[in-house]
């Protein structure tokens, strides 16, 4: 787990400089938050944003990578879990919804996606989460901005299924000055879970 909480480096998957787009919300987070890491980027079109390239492939990232936060299509997530897989990333989350929780054609991309993980021993987190926040280190990749200034470090975690259920909590926390450490939103619990 402390690969998950404590990564060395991240993929963010489904960027663009689009100032709508979520997934740029997540490196936004990241940067505020002033994770110490290696940060990269993929999405649809080489671009550069933040003074980094934007790679257009998963297979352009050097093997290893800690973790991969996927918020992409639901359709396009068993192939990049699979593609994650050969470049030896070890965690992803995936904050994408549209699996289980949507229609029966989701709950088969769920399985495909569960399926690309154990061949290649990868642990998910979600989909259809917020994804999870390490105030110690920075590693913050809710899809929703955070700003860092109110949040006080300290020893209280969350965690939950509900994104929404995580955030209304840790509002709660933090104007209250309760010192926050982590919080996880599990979505619909592919893998970890709260068990």
């Amino acid at each position: 787990m402390d690969q998950l909480f404590y990564p060395k480096s991240v993929v963010v998957i489904g960027v663009s400089e689009r100032p709508d787009n979520l997934a740029r919300n997540i490196v936004e987070n990241l940067f505020e938050f002033k994770f110490d890491g290696e940060i990269f980027f993929v999405g649809r079109k080489e671009s550069v944003m933040f003074g980094r390239k934007i790679l257009t492939s998963i297979d352009q990232l050097h093997d290893g990578i800690d973790v991969a936060v996927i918020l992409t299509p639901a359709q396009t997530v068993p192939d990049l879990v699979e593609a994650c897989g050969r470049k030896k990333i070890s965690w992803v989350i995936i904050e994408t919804g549209g699996f289980r929780e949507y229609s029966e054609e989701g709950a088969e991309l769920e399985k495909k996606v569960l399926q690309a993980a154990r061949k290649w021993g990868i642990r998910i987190v979600g989909p259809n989460g917020i994804g999870i926040t390490n105030v110690h280190n920075g590693f913050v990749v809710p899809f929703v901005k955070m700003r860092r200034g109110p949040v006080i470090k300290g020893k209280f975690s969350l965690l939950a299924q509900s994104g929404g259920v995580l955030l209304t909590y840790a509002n709660l926390m933090i104007s209250a000055n309760v010192g926050l450490s982590k919080i996880v939103s599990m979505g619909n619990k592919l893998d970890l879970n709260e068990k």
